[in-house]
């Protein structure tokens, strides 16, 4: 549950990062 919980904390903190990601994809 932590390891979840810790997973769902990166990706809203890597959210804009995706998006960078996926524009330069």
């Amino acid at each position: 549950m932590k390891k979840k919980k810790e997973k769902t904390m990166q990706m809203e903190i890597n959210l804009p990062s995706e998006l960078i990601i996926e524009i330069l994809l």
